[in-house]
């Protein structure tokens, strides 16, 4: 047991440093929060609250595809207070605990208003293609967090 909770500490720290690691690439000034928040990540100078969820590839069933699952993902009208975090980020992680894909969902969009988990197919995501984001290696991207 001891081993999956090392295997679930490591993925949110690799999850969360990444996060941080590609918004600060974005120009962004976020830290990661203290341990007595409930949110993840903090853009200082806009007061932006992220959340992070993250997932390897997993199978429900014999007849379902890899998909990553996000669980505990709740709409901003069922957040309490609803301002607690104004982000999710969710992480894609491959098979080995990197990173290989992000998506930006704001806790107010239809998507996760009756839902309390998102299943992302590896290969057929099309449905959340205008939530992904750009990995970057370099200072060339912006990311616009006020729409």
């Amino acid at each position: 047991m001891s081993r999956d909770i090392y295997e679930y500490d490591k993925m949110k720290k690799v999850a969360i440093m990444t996060a941080v690691e590609q918004l600060k690439l974005r120009g962004e000034d976020a830290v990661r929060s203290s341990k007595l928040e409930r949110y993840d990540i903090l853009i200082r100078d806009k007061d932006i609250r992220i959340k992070i969820k993250f997932s390897k590839p997993i199978r429900r069933s014999s007849v379902v595809e890899l998909c990553w699952e996000f669980t505990k993902i709740i709409h901003k009208s069922r957040l309490w207070p609803n301002d607690i975090y104004h982000y999710y980020l969710l992480m894609g992680l491959n098979e080995n605990g990197g990173v290989n894909k992000i998506w930006k969902i704001s806790t107010d969009e239809d998507i996760i208003y009756r839902k309390n988990q998102i299943f992302i197919p590896l290969n057929k995501g099309e449905d959340y293609n205008k939530y992904e984001l750009d990995i970057i290696s370099s200072d060339n991207g912006q990311l616009q967090w006020i729409e």
